[in-house]
């Protein structure tokens, strides 16, 4: 569920996605599904795979740097949101997993900082609530995104996303409400509540077409040198 959600364009030659092919071919060669089951099975083993080797490096990260915790707090906090709202899409799989690995980390350790400053149990209300805001603005007048890839269609479906990013929001804001109370007397709580409204935050601007440009900003580099090493003749 890597919350910088992958274009469907394809990179054949990654790894993880010839091992995913491998992997749905086999199983469904073995349940004599046909061209359609087999695209549903690829794409859903696909979609396991990367998202278990992101959670799995974000985890590594947090251990590393010490951020466990707020690293993947961030990073649930933006994936669920943007389960149905949508967003903004790097062009890869590679991109996707890269680039959502360094904005968890960063933000995580972002986090961290803050907290450790004297910040009054206000400011974090406010922010709390500032973060909830805005979100749940994008959410009306937004949500959901989709990309010229995968239009979606159907208003039933588009109503359906946005019902489920209301409720999503919903539950965030009661679990921030928690946060709020549990804080003080544990000040890990306010880290966990920082760390959620990032999250939160950084997911309702990859909403926005400014946070699309942000993307291509930051992939523009990637794909150059990635673009670099296919047009390289090779010995």
């Amino acid at each position: 569920m890597s919350w910088i959600k992958c274009s469907k364009k394809r990179e054949g030659n990654l790894m993880l996605d010839e091992i995913s092919k491998k992997i749905s071919d086999k199983i469904a060669n073995n349940t004599n599904a046909d061209k359609n089951q087999s695209d549903v099975i690829h794409y859903g083993v696909m979609a396991i795979i990367h998202i278990t080797v992101f959670i799995a490096l974000i985890s590594v990260l947090g251990i590393i740097f010490n951020t466990f915790m707020p690293i993947l707090t961030i990073c649930l906090s933006a994936a669920f949101f943007r389960q149905n709202s949508g967003g903004a899409h790097a062009e890869s799989s590679l991109l996707c997993t890269s680039i959502g690995c360094v904005v968890c980390l960063l933000l995580s350790l972002f986090c961290k900082t803050l907290v450790g400053w004297n910040i009054p149990l206000y400011a974090y209300i406010i922010f709390a609530a500032v973060s909830v805001f805005l979100a749940v603005l994008a959410t009306v007048f937004l949500v959901p995104v989709d990309t010229p890839n995968k239009p979606i269609k159907s208003e039933k479906k588009k109503k359906r996303m946005k019902r489920n990013s209301y409720i999503i929001l919903f539950i965030y804001l009661g679990l921030l409400v928690v946060a709020l109370f549990l804080g003080r007397s544990n000040v890990e709580w306010f880290l966990f509540l920082v760390c959620m409204c990032f999250g939160i935050l950084w997911q309702t601007f990859m909403l926005t077409k400014i946070g699309g440009r942000f993307l291509s900003l930051i992939q523009a580099p990637f794909l150059k040198i990635s673009s670099a090493i296919k047009r390289k003749p090779r010995n």
